[in-house]
């Protein structure tokens, strides 16, 4: 990941459900600098060979790819399914 410029935002294990009816026991935020470094990785043999580990330790994932907007430019969407998750740092 981090030979092609990813880097790991956030890890943090989910605490209380707030909202919803997802269950989810871990939570990560990776940055990549383009979707084509994220697909080089992904399409790695040497990744490819270590991928079925986390297919075989994962009941489930669920990947993102994302593009970042500026929420002072953006109208609202009524229509858009928004993920809201609330980061616990350890000092609320």
């Amino acid at each position: 990941m981090e030979a092609l410029g990813g880097k790991s935002l956030y890890v943090g294990r989910a605490k209380e459900l707030l909202n919803g009816d997802e269950a989810w026991d871990i939570v990560m935020f990776v940055q990549y600098p383009s979707r084509k470094a994220f697909l080089k990785m992904a399409n790695d043999p040497e990744y490819l060979k270590i991928h079925k580990f986390r297919e075989d330790g994962l009941v489930r994932a669920v990947l993102y790819a994302t593009e970042e907007i500026s929420l002072e430019r953006t109208a609202p969407v009524f229509e858009a399914r928004v993920h809201l998750l609330f980061l616990d740092d350890g000092r609320l």
